[in-house]
Parts: structure tokens; sequence; C-alpha cells
């Protein structure tokens, strides 16, 4: 009797445990849009799709549902370096050394480096719900980054560590930048970091009005590019049912309006880009970089779903302190 409940109890355990791997996070390789070998990391709820050839996340969204990435969709993937100056914006999200100062170490202020652009990156599955993405050297010093995808078991959280380091020593102070291309949402909100304010970078004016206490919504001109930096930890942008929420990990920082940063595109025109988008940007402190030196910075992404239909009350909720 005894040894027939011991075993009945090994069963139950044996098949709460099978229960709980079928919903844990797990890899799979296989083709997205124009790439044939991308990993797809998915928990149930959400999935993302990476695509080494171009060193980036590619896709982040509920199974089933719309991209909260957006996708370049005059792409392509055959960029070298000689044909570098008619820049593919993949879209996606990936690293950029910023400050955006590269001529001295690129030879070029524009476009991007090649070798974060259109050259593979090495990749390494850590785990079923990691993976490691690795850039080949670039820029005069051998400048590397490395970044560490993570997906949680359940539910929407994703978490980043990008790594900004050198092969020798750089001039000047740099930091790891992360740049995360969205469809054009219906709104985007920053939340300021204690006493944090904000300031026009470059181009046409934003518009910014406060939605809570430390929470400012974001309203770009409608026709031209334009830029805000914000000494903020989060970034959002609500598109439809969904709230797509980038949060910086918190580090001791003085405080600075580039910390956070957005970037609009707007719509299409004759001599313009492809198709309207919106950049959510995060940087870590900059710093020396060199062989025992890096900059290193870590964001959390959430998705949200909101009500039907949405309410700015519900997304103030969701950011507000």
């Amino acid at each position: 009797m005894i040894k027939r409940r011991v075993l009945a109890l090994l069963l139950v355990a044996v098949f709460t445990a099978t229960g709980c791997a079928s919903r844990r996070a797990t890899i799979e390789r296989g083709a997205y849009l124009d790439w044939g070998d991308c990993y797809r990391l998915s928990n149930g709820t959400v999935e993302l799709v990476v695509a080494p050839a171009v060193g980036r996340v590619m896709r982040y969204g509920f199974v089933g549902g719309e991209n909260q990435l957006w996708t370049n969709p005059g792409r392509s993937t055959a960029a070298t370096e000689a044909a570098a100056l008619k820049w593919s914006n993949h879209g996606g999200d990936k690293v950029w050394p910023w400050p955006q100062e590269w001529k001295q170490e690129f030879g070029r202020d524009w476009p991007p480096p090649a070798a974060l652009e259109s050259t593979a990156h090495a990749v390494r599955v850590v785990d079923q719900s990691t993976l490691q993405l690795t850039s080949p050297p670039f820029g005069a010093h051998g400048m590397r980054v490395t970044r560490r995808i993570h997906l949680a078991d359940a539910g929407s959280r994703v978490t980043i560590e990008s790594r900004l380091a050198a092969e020798r020593p750089v001039p000047g102070e740099w930091a790891a930048w992360t740049v995360s291309a969205v469809p054009p949402p219906d709104a985007v909100l920053a939340r300021l970091r204690p006493g944090g304010t904000w300031q026009l970078m470059y181009a046409a004016p934003w518009r910014v009005e406060a939605a809570a206490t430390n929470l400012l919504t974001l309203v770009p001109p409608p026709d031209k590019s334009a830029k805000v930096g914000l000494d903020a930890d989060v970034l959002a942008a609500q598109r439809g049912r969904v709230l797509f929420v980038q949060q910086l990990a918190r580090v001791a920082r003085p405080p600075s309006t580039e910390v956070a940063q957005v970037f609009s595109s707007p719509p299409a025109t004759p001599a313009g880009p492809a198709d309207a988008y919106y950049e959510l940007e995060l940087t870590a402190p900059r710093g020396n970089l060199g062989p025992a030196q890096t900059s290193q910075m870590t964001v959390h992404w959430t998705l949200h779903r909101l009500g039907d239909p949405p309410s700015a009350a519900e997304v103030v909720g969701r950011l507000a302190r």
C-alpha cells in the first residue's frame, strides 16, 4: 500500500514537472522574412525573433499578434561596405556606439558601421531561454558589441544585456546605445527620473506635455524628422490595445538628457524614408573603453494588453511611479 502511494506521488511529481517544462521558454531555428537562419524565442505568451545576419531582434509581440517592432518594407539584406552610403535600415532593435560622433573612429559620421548593420553576428544558445549575439570588431580600435537576450518563462518580460567593448583603448568616452524601431504609435510616453528634465536634440520641436507626476507624453511634428532627449528611465509606445514598455535598469549616474531619446521619421515622401517609424533609444553612462573597460546596460521589455477601447488613464496607470 505504501509502495503504491509512493509510486502515485512520484507519477504526480513527474507529470507536474513535465507540465511546467512545457510552459517554459523555448528556442527554435528557422526562416523569418528575408533571413534564413533566425532564432525564435517563445514562452507561449510572447515571442521574439532574432536575426544574427543583421545582429538584431526583428520581432517582439504576443504570439499570433502584431509585431511591436518596425520592419522596413524596403529593407535589403545585401548591403555591403561599398554600398553602405545607401544605408539599409532593416528596423528592429539593435545597438550602436554613443555618442553619434563617429568620424574619427569609423571614418564617417554616417551611415553606421557595416559590421553592425550588414555583417553577421556570432550567436550562442546559452540555455533554452537565452541567446547571446556578438558582433565582429569594427572601428579603428576594434569595438565590439555583445548582447544577451533572455525571455522569461512566463509573461512578457524580456531582459536584454548589452555590452560595448574594444580591443584597444579608445579616445574619448563612449557608451552602449540601444535603438528600437517601432511602428508609428498612438501615443509615446516617457517617465522621468527624479528631478529629470528634457530637451530638443535637433530638428523640429516636439510637443511635450505632463501626463502625471514624472510622466510625459511626447508628440512629434507631423512632417519633419525630430528627436527629443530625456533624463528618463522608462519609454513606452502605445499602439491600439498594446502598450510596449522599455525600462532601463537602475544605475547610479548623474542627471543627463541623453539617458533616453525618442526619434521620429515622418511618413514616406518621394525623397524620404520608405515608411514612417519611431525609435525608442536608451544609453548607458559614458566612460572609457579598452580591453579592461566596457560600457554595459540592461533594459527590460514588457507588453501590456489594454482595455477596449484603451484609455489614457489606463496607460498612465501602467507607467506612473
